[in-house]
């Protein structure tokens, strides 16, 4: 080989030589360039996972909170209930009683006439009043000095 062969060949080598180096050079660029995207990447999700934790402790107290304002809104509906239920039931007490007071005053009224009315056409006291209203229609006598009235 002579020296022209080896100048070109040589020449051709180092031509591909540095077209080896800039490709390298660029890979190893784009490396960087990926390696730092990666990382930014990274970040990002580790910045993402810590909002989403976030978020879901924030979720479970929401939750706990709704569970407990649930549980002492039942409470309160079922104390107003029972309160509801039990003015009801005295309600009907009192219908009741004020029922057997009726009841009493109509039957102590009817006991009242009936002994009234006993009293009156029993043991001659009908028989009474009739010679009363006799003796003042026919003879007409003023009974009320001798009934002592």
């Amino acid at each position: 080989m002579s020296n022209t062969e080896k100048t070109g060949a040589h020449y051709h080598c180092e031509i591909m030589l540095k077209d080896h180096e800039g490709r390298l050079r660029t890979l190893e660029e784009d490396g960087r360039v990926m390696k730092q995207e990666i990382e930014d990447t990274n970040v990002r999700v580790d910045k993402t996972n810590e909002r989403f934790d976030e978020m879901s402790q924030r979720f479970m107290r929401l939750e706990n909170t709704i569970m407990s304002e649930n549980r002492d809104t039942r409470t309160t509906i079922n104390n107003v209930l029972d309160k509801q239920w039990e003015i009801i039931n005295q309600r009907e007490v009192e219908k009741t009683k004020q029922r057997e007071r009726e009841n009493t005053a109509r039957d102590e009224t009817r006991h009242y006439w009936f002994e009234t009315l006993t009293q009156v056409f029993s043991k001659g006291g009908i028989v009474f009043i009739v010679i009363i209203v006799l003796l003042k229609v026919l003879f007409n006598v003023d009974l009320t000095s001798l009934l002592g009235m």
